[in-house]
């Protein structure tokens, strides 16, 4: 038996709220259920590191020191994406994040192994970091098994709640540039559809982009037609996806695609940007568009509307279908397998 340190910062500041921090917490619950091999000892980044084997941390900064560049144990981290580097024109760092860039990248070139979530990650790892291929190991992502399909009262409870439109489209996520909200805006627009946007930065109007977003909303006088939920915790969110007439995922870029793989859970029916990431992980489970353009946008968001009860019925079927292809046992079965390759290295 191994002792492994997990890292559990994320879950600990306002990470938890984000991809990073539950990507986090779902991985030490399923650590900590599925694998009964290994001892488990969780940590932070300001405490004093534990005698143990192996310390992983689930997280990676790009431009801040969350990676130490002294290692005392074998050390794996999990690198979910780079897309500050794809897009750095709308990403700016300044002077004091290119240097702590340098140091990260440094660091990380020290570490035992580097995991991360898709196929589409590692090539940006390999080409942006320059990391030695032989030491990245991709591990997809799973849905929170409280994401499932629910009866129709279950659902119908938030429409009151949140006084929601009998039909509507749903985004959840950030409001970052990758994201592509202002196209979808667009799309919206053209369409006259509801939508409905959670994320805690929905919320927060002292953001650059959320002022933006609202500038938008209200230039394209769809005042009456979005709903800004800001956070909402899983069990409604699963209400939500449950709710939705179609879930939507505009994305310019990503690194996986969780929040798609929820929402099948939930048996929604998803359109999504067409990008290597969604086809890896939505396969023919979702309706594709081209994100730079809003009329395809558009376009398949009326096509889903049009749809008659068979062809949703079915769609919904083969979401679920889909998302059943990943499970947090099948997560903890390939880390642990990165476990003993760099345990027994």
């Amino acid at each position: 038996m191994a002792k492994i340190a997990l890292d559990m910062t994320p879950t600990l500041n306002a990470n938890k709220y984000r991809g990073v921090g539950r990507y986090t917490s779902n991985l030490i619950g399923a650590l900590k259920r599925y694998d009964k091999l290994n001892e488990y000892i969780l940590c932070s980044r300001n405490q004093k590191l534990p005698s143990v084997d192996l310390i992983h941390y689930p997280y990676f900064d790009l431009f801040f020191l969350t990676l130490p560049i002294f290692k005392r144990v074998k050390t794996i981290v999990t690198v979910h994406d780079v897309i500050p580097l794809i897009f750095p024109q709308n990403y700016p760092v300044g002077i004091k994040g290119k240097l702590r860039f340098e140091i990260q990248r440094m660091s990380l070139k020290s570490v035992n192994a580097i995991i991360t979530d898709s196929c589409q990650s590692k090539e940006d790892i390999l080409k942006y970091l320059r990391i030695s291929k032989e030491k990245i190991f991709v591990v997809h992502l799973a849905a929170d098994p409280i994401f499932k399909p629910l009866s129709e009262s279950e659902a119908k409870k938030l429409t009151k709640k949140y006084s929601l439109p009998s039909k509507f489209v749903l985004y959840v996520g950030d409001i970052n540039y990758n994201k592509n909200i202002p196209r979808l805006l667009e799309a919206v627009k053209k369409v006259g559809c509801n939508l409905v946007l959670v994320g805690m930065a929905f919320k927060n109007e002292d953001i650059f982009q959320t002022k933006e977003i609202l500038s938008l909303i209200i230039k394209f006088n769809l005042e009456k037609k979005v709903w800004r939920l800001g956070y909402v915790g899983n069990s409604e969110l699963c209400g939500l996806y449950n709710l939705a007439d179609a879930y939507i995922q505009p994305s310019l870029y990503e690194g996986f695609g969780l929040v798609i793989v929820e929402a099948m859970a939930c048996g929604a029916v998803v359109a999504c940007s067409d990008i290597p990431v969604h086809r890896e992980v939505a396969g023919d489970g979702a309706s594709y568009f081209d994100p730079k353009d809003e009329n395809k946008i558009a376009e398949v968001l009326n096509r889903l509307f049009k749809a008659d009860g068979d062809k949703l019925k079915l769609q919904k079927r083969e979401s679920i279908g889909q998302a059943k292809k990943f499970s947090w046992q099948k997560t903890v079965r390939d880390t642990v397998k990165v476990y003993g390759r760099v345990l027994s290295s």
